[in-house]
């Protein structure tokens, strides 16, 4: 990684950009340089920057200190207490753009500090400021709670390193240095790969905005000039930029999702509209991305070079040769070949409704899939030991869904009540954090 680095240092481009000015490799190393000598010696740090020059800033200089960074599954109060409770002994440094975060007996990197950073002249070599990058400093991450409680997740950045490696070979960064635009943040695994990790091994330019609403991403896509760009999202935020009518002018566009499998009339609808080429990349939190599929040339997912899938019994275990790593998978996988496999859902994906099981995730599809409705998920309710079903729509009613649904499910898994909600307390990447669905039905149940 430290080849790579100074290579792209030497070419200085902008790593960086807000379409009209940036910030070269050389230029956030240089800053990373000059925030580290501020911390302490293996600082715990906290990096809420919703910025990705001033996120990646930090990120740097914590591993220039050999310290911890620590990514939170969310911004909330609650998720900050969780890391609290995890490092209950450390004195932990806030990173973040927002004073509201602030904490009382944690430190605080600000707005102002990554500015100063900055704006200082180099005051060591190059190769000084690499060196003291230590790859054996920590990364940690919380998984999102999707399926139960938030837990952390460990990386060096040695793992990180060779995981980024095998991901940006699949998909030709290091050689066509791609122009990134990404909807996703980079506290997640998914936004941490595709905006920090892949773009500094491959030298990638990235948007340095998180575009949210159909007009900025078209803007930010659309100045882009001459140069192959990749749309970093989820399947949630493509549904949104059909429905809204966006148009992309650029000549070559690869849109890139995950966090939920696309469906091929989603995948078809984008490559269609867009006239672009649809990837997906499948992971997790513990293993980052481990393979990619092009579902409207093959649904099949593709391993990455260098990794190997078994099976025993009900689990697949994950081998990554490079390192030496086993990992055990959460989700059911239907093994084709020693490179390929099928992904047939979460193991704790299955539900029983009076001794029968279905898969969650294709009782959500049927219901996503209905015509008006915007979102939706399934909850399964142990007091009733029946489904109830949480949905987004103006136009529909219960009637018309339960009718929708009957021809794609046993009547047994028809919802009993469907509570139709102004939103879903999906996250930053879309997924639903089981603790906060919860607390949503049983307030929907007191009433």
């Amino acid at each position: 990684m430290l080849s790579r680095l100074s290579h792209h240092t030497l070419r200085d481009a902008w790593l960086l950009t807000d379409g009209t000015d940036g910030y070269s490799t050389s230029a956030i190393i240089s800053a990373a340089w000059h925030l580290a000598q501020h911390l302490p010696a293996k600082p715990h740090v906290v990096n809420l920057f919703s910025d990705r020059h001033a996120f990646l800033v930090v990120l740097l200089a914590v591993a220039m200190r050999s310290g911890t960074l620590l990514l939170p599954s969310s911004t909330t109060s609650r998720a900050l207490d969780d890391i609290q409770a995890f490092f209950p002994d450390r004195l932990l440094w806030l990173a973040s753009d927002c004073s509201i975060l602030n904490r009382p007996g944690a430190e605080w990197i600000s707005s102002e500090d990554i500015r100063d950073s900055l704006a200082e002249e180099p005051s060591a070599s190059l190769e000084q400021m690499l060196a003291a990058f230590d790859f054996n400093s920590d990364v940690v991450m919380f998984t999102s709670g999707s399926t139960g409680l938030p837990k952390p997740v460990r990386k060096t950045w040695r793992e990180l390193a060779v995981m980024g490696e095998n991901a940006i070979a699949r998909f030709g960064w290091a050689d066509v240095k791609p122009y990134v635009v990404a909807t996703v943040p980079q506290q997640h695994m998914f936004g941490f790969e595709t905006t920090m990790l892949w773009p500094l091994l491959s030298g990638a330019q990235v948007y340095s905005g998180r575009p949210l609403f159909p007009e900025d991403i078209q803007a930010a896509i659309n100045g882009v000039d001459g140069r192959e760009v990749w749309l970093i999202s989820t399947p949630l935020h493509l549904r949104k930029l059909l429905d809204y009518g966006v148009e992309f002018t650029v000549p070559r566009l690869n849109i890139l999702s995950a966090t939920a499998p696309l469906s091929a009339e989603l995948a078809r609808d984008l490559s269609t509209h867009f006239n672009a080429r649809v990837f997906e990349v499948y992971g997790s939190t513990e293993t980052a991305s481990l393979a990619s599929r092009e579902l409207l040339r093959n649904p099949l997912w593709r391993l990455y070079d260098g990794y190997r899938l078994s099976q025993q019994a009900d689990s697949t275990n994950l081998h990554i040769e490079a390192l030496e790593q086993t990992h055990t998978l959460h989700d059911r996988l239907r093994l084709v070949d020693g490179e390929h496999f099928e992904l047939m859902g979460r193991q704790s994906d299955l539900v029983k409704v009076a001794g029968k099981r279905a898969s969650l995730a294709d009782l959500n599809r049927a219901l996503l899939g209905i015509d008006g409705v915007e979102d939706a998920t399934f909850w399964y309710d142990e007091g009733s030991d029946r489904m109830q079903a949480l949905v987004v729509s103006a136009t529909l009613d219960a009637a018309r869904i339960r009718s929708a649904l009957t021809p794609w499910m046993d009547p047994v898994f028809l919802p009993r009540r469907i509570h139709f909600v102004d939103s879903l307390p999906r996250n930053t990447v879309g997924k639903l954090p089981q603790a906060a669905l919860a607390e949503l039905v049983a307030s929907l149940q007191e009433k």
